[in-house]
């Protein structure tokens, strides 16, 4: 494959056609107005991120502190999250929840489990943010558990080793629909305490006032990756289309519909750098599908073509020409799909790809994150016009 050092002398008179662009949605925060007692609840994921249908352990901490250093006893807490993306990996409270350590010692581990406490019994102290995110809630009691030897009067309570080990463990499956860059918050939300459904009290004692609690660090965030393997990003750089004038006004009706993509300098070096010997982490294909029209595209039907497949509707157009200015430049490539006639000129739906071998020498794919559009006939004559002012008729 030819590896180009510069720009092609050739000028081809081109006109870009349109892009869209998405902005992400605003994020959720957490900011609790308990947040200046001695008695902390930290909340804690196992990762920051996660895929569709992982399994994610939360930990629950205490840090102590001032007038609360431990011997407590019986503890409720009550969760909240957003069921459509994540739910209990269990219904059965002794496979959902676990208390470890110090607080093994004092609780139950068969203490009730409320999956379905109504989070409307919360929204009075959510914001309106909260209110349309949060879906559901958990209420997890906590009692003594006298088959250990304790009961629950002074002396007789948990207290935590430390503010990092920590004291009840529980677990949450991810949807499979999640989508990349959402963001999944569960846990202790201070909603519950204000509504009296989460709180902590010294063995053989009354509750605590909320006045205790720091709950800054109650709420755990994480994170939804791609599932996809890592790999080069091929991006789009340009589509257009060359023309041939006839009259001032016309054109030919065969047109070229050429799409250039892109590939950063960095990921040139890391998955391509031996392209022009050839071998592993090497290109071996570059180009783009296309698919006639607008309705009806299939974006696993488009990599299946894209990968040698075939089927209707479906055009491959391909290219052995990379521009890379030198060697700290991106790399592009641009492929050319001939429109031959007026009966063969339609929309489009595409997607660029390079296939490439890897560092084991296996064969990969990289496609374009999304298909794109090019509406060459319901455009048309706008295209034409557009080209026609940029470069008119020479007679």
């Amino acid at each position: 494959m030819k590896k180009a050092k510069k720009v092609l002398s050739l000028v081809i008179a081109l006109v870009m056609l349109c892009s869209l662009f998405v902005l992400p949605a605003q994020a959720l925060t957490y900011t609790p107005s308990l947040n200046s007692g001695d008695l902390g609840i930290i909340v804690k994921a196992d990762k920051t991120e996660v895929k569709a249908g992982d399994t994610i352990t939360y930990s629950i901490y205490v840090k102590t502190g001032g007038s609360y250093t431990g011997d407590f006893g019986p503890w409720m807490t009550t969760l909240v999250y957003n069921n459509k993306q994540v739910n209990p990996v269990s219904t059965t409270n002794t496979e959902f929840r676990e208390y470890v350590n110090g607080c093994a010692n004092f609780m139950k581990q068969t203490s009730t489990v409320n999956f379905a406490y109504p989070i409307a019994q919360l929204a009075a102290n959510l914001t309106e943010e909260e209110q349309a995110y949060y879906t559901s809630a958990i209420l997890m009691n906590g009692v003594v558990d006298t088959g250990l030897g304790v009961i629950n009067k002074p002396g007789q309570g948990w207290t935590p080793e430390d503010e990092n080990t920590p004291m009840c463990t529980f677990k949450m499956v991810v949807s499979d629909d999640v989508q990349p860059g959402e963001e999944i918050w569960v846990g202790n939300h201070e909603a519950t305490y204000l509504k009296n459904v989460s709180y902590m009290s010294p063995a053989g004692g009354t509750r605590y006032q909320n006045t205790a609690y720091d709950l800054t660090q109650s709420m755990a965030k994480v994170t939804v990756v791609s599932d996809e393997p890592a790999g080069p990003v091929v991006a789009k750089s340009k589509a257009e289309v060359k023309m041939t004038p006839n009259s001032p006004t016309t054109v030919e009706d065969a047109f070229q519909f050429r799409v250039t993509s892109v590939i950063t300098d960095a990921d040139w070096d890391t998955y391509f750098a031996n392209t022009a010997a050839g071998g592993n982490n090497a290109l071996t294909k570059l180009g783009f599908v296309a698919y006639k029209g607008t309705a009806g595209f299939d974006l696993e039907t488009a990599k299946s073509v894209a990968k040698g497949g075939s089927a209707a509707g479906y055009d491959v157009a391909t290219t052995t020409y990379v521009q890379k200015a030198d060697d700290s430049s991106d790399a592009y490539f641009g492929a050319i799909i001939q429109i031959t006639s007026a009966e063969t000129r339609s929309d489009a739906t595409y997607i660029a790809y390079v296939e490439y071998t890897d560092a084991e020498g296996a064969t990969q794919y990289a496609f374009y994150d999304a298909a794109q559009t090019a509406l060459l006939d319901t455009n048309y004559q706008t295209i034409v016009d557009s080209y026609l002012a940029a470069y008119p008729f020479a007679g």
